[in-house]
């Protein structure tokens, strides 16, 4: 659900807007806010590895 709700809010520049987030809590049905704020700053901070499509190529 954080993910749908990542792609209706999404700017366009990597970030999302925050102003939409009641009606996309409204759309969704969203019981809790609170863990779809948790949910989406996670979203936010991921950074993925280089290579991480690369097959056979771990990180430690």
């Amino acid at each position: 659900m954080a993910i749908r709700a990542w792609r209706l809010l999404a700017n366009g520049m990597g970030g999302i807007d925050w102003a939409g987030l009641p009606i996309v809590i409204e759309m969704l049905g969203i019981h809790d806010p609170e863990s779809l704020i948790a949910r989406l700053q996670v979203i936010r901070a991921y950074k993925p590895t280089e290579n991480q499509n690369e097959p056979g190529i771990t990180v430690d």
